[in-house]
């Protein structure tokens, strides 16, 4: 399985990847934008991305164009963003939120 990993901080996108290599998992690429996002699954399209709140976009723009093309996505966000997001992400298709 190919996994993507978009989040904004250096060592939150880190400490995901050193956890997928602890179950035998690695991690395809590791973004901290969505411009970044969209190049990278372009050229190596993963099969799940593991996805900041903050990048999820508009109404869930960025999890709809992901899965438009192929991508799982589960959003990961640290507790204290809005509700709304995560919900407009759950219902742009993502399959859950940590």
């Amino acid at each position: 399985m190919k996994i993507g990993i978009a989040h904004p901080d250096r060592l939150t996108r880190e400490a995901l990847r050193r956890s997928l290599a602890t179950i035998e998992l690695s991690a395809c690429w590791t973004v901290n934008d969505a411009r970044d996002l969209d190049r990278a699954n372009r050229r190596d399209p993963a099969d799940l991305v593991v996805l900041a709140l903050s990048l999820v976009g508009a109404n869930g723009s960025q999890v709809r164009g992901l899965i438009e093309d192929g991508c799982a996505c589960l959003v990961l966000s640290d507790g204290n963003e809005a509700a709304p997001a995560i919900y407009d992400a759950l219902s742009a298709g993502a399959l859950g939120h940590v």
